[in-house]
């Protein structure tokens, strides 16, 4: 399904409670979108909520606000009879919320006079999470967080090298075959944009530790992808096989490379030579409003693309489970580098990503291209290196940015 389409889904009808001639001004809500919503609805001088008076237009009817809340209930909820939920001796098998809670429960916020009046619109009645397909049923983002998980124990526990036709669990409703599951995260990356290009010219950076008594150059070679035989496992590769790793600023190489002072490195300047295709998983669209109907799928794909860069991105412990904890982010690397391609039949030449140690940093991490650890010199070419040395915490964050 493309984004911008919706299916219908029901709604919540509230009752004749409803205060028919009242009028609620944005300000009395919290959400940005309802916000919009009542301003593109404006017909009284006079909000009922908040006693806010004025010479033009300031509130909408507050049958927009309502209309906009059950739809949202609609999306997320059932009720537990008519949705099936089953009864032991008198007792729903799932406690069913209240109208406060399910309001809750999607982020509804507004002055306390206006909440009143809502929750006696809709009424004290029963509220089950549920979907399209009913209370058993979990939305389109949560269905793909399922999948993701299982991925995660599937590559790490179960199978690593050839699943790209098995079935892990017929009987999930997600009916989880691992391989499609990275096709969806591909598509949904297209749908929303996320392939984009470094442009030629565009300044990254890398870093490698220098021990004492190190006597390597300042060199394209010797701040490059090490060879084959040396290559150990990272975040995005396995052991021999090297990816280049860079960042887009100064300050987040060395704060990715460096440990505790005193500490010393060499830092390398690199710029895109060509036009590269990255998949960027640092900056993602804003999250939809719940509110907002024709924008609806674009927001469970976004919330499940948070979710999984988060998984992807998150801190890995130093230990000896780190090359394990390490594997699902490879063969999603491996994927995107050997299997994914555009709608236009494209692929692309690496990931952007965010830094786990810097806030704001973004890391970059480029395939090997043909040509195998001399082939990088057609992606980005070496423009300058430095030695850097640090002999304190000051001067160490000072170089990265961290007022100390």
């Amino acid at each position: 399904m493309e984004l911008g389409k919706q299916e219908a889904v029901g709604t919540e009808e509230y009752g004749d409670s409803a205060p028919q001639d009242h009028h609620v001004c944005p300000d009395c809500v919290a959400d940005g979108f309802l916000k919009t919503l009542l301003s593109q609805n404006l017909v009284s001088r006079t909000c009922n909520y908040c006693g806010r008076h004025a010479d033009t237009p300031i509130a909408a009817p507050v049958s927009v606000l309502l209309d906009s809340l059950a739809g949202a209930l609609g999306y997320s909820f059932c009720d537990p009879l008519s949705g099936g939920v089953p009864c032991n001796e008198g007792d729903f098998v799932l406690r069913p919320l209240s109208t406060e809670e399910a309001l809750d429960e999607i982020g509804f916020s507004c002055s306390d006079h206006l909440r009143e009046d809502v929750l006696e619109a809709f009424g004290d009645r029963g509220w089950v999470p549920a979907h399209e397909e009913g209370w058993l049923s979990s939305s389109p983002s949560r269905s793909w967080g399922h999948a993701w998980q299982r991925f995660v124990h599937t590559v790490k526990h179960e199978v690593r090298f050839f699943f790209s036709t098995l079935v892990v669990d017929q009987d999930q409703p997600e009916g989880f075959v691992p391989a499609e599951l990275l096709a969806t995260i591909g598509r949904l990356a297209c749908e929303l944009g996320l392939v984009r290009e470094l442009p030629v010219g565009s300044r990254l950076f890398r870093v490698r530790n220098r021990e004492d008594g190190d006597n390597w150059k300042l060199c394209a070679e010797e701040l490059g992808v090490p060879p084959s035989e040396k290559v150990r496992a990272r975040r995005m590769n396995p052991s021999g096989i090297g990816y280049l790793y860079l960042a887009h600023e100064r300050e987040t190489a060395l704060a990715e490379v460096l440990g505790r002072p005193p500490c010393q490195a060499g830092l390398g300047c690199f710029e895109v030579a060509f036009p590269l295709r990255v998949l960027d998983l640092g900056r993602l669209p804003e999250v939809p409003s719940v509110f907002d109907v024709d924008h609806r799928l674009e927001r469970e794909v976004i919330l499940f693309l948070e979710e999984f860069v988060a998984e992807v991105c998150r801190p890995v412990a130093r230990d000896r489970q780190e090359h394990v904890d390490y594997v699902p982010s490879q063969v999603v690397s491996e994927y995107f580098a050997k299997v994914f391609r555009t709608p236009k039949g494209e692929g692309v030449d690496g990931i952007a990503y965010p830094s786990t140690v810097r806030k704001g940093g973004m890391n970059v991490v480029l395939f090997p291209p043909p040509g195998g650890r001399g082939g990088f010199e057609r992606l980005v070419s070496f423009v300058k290196a430095e030695n850097v040395d640090f002999a304190d915490w000051r001067s160490l964050f000072q170089a990265i940015g961290v007022v100390s």
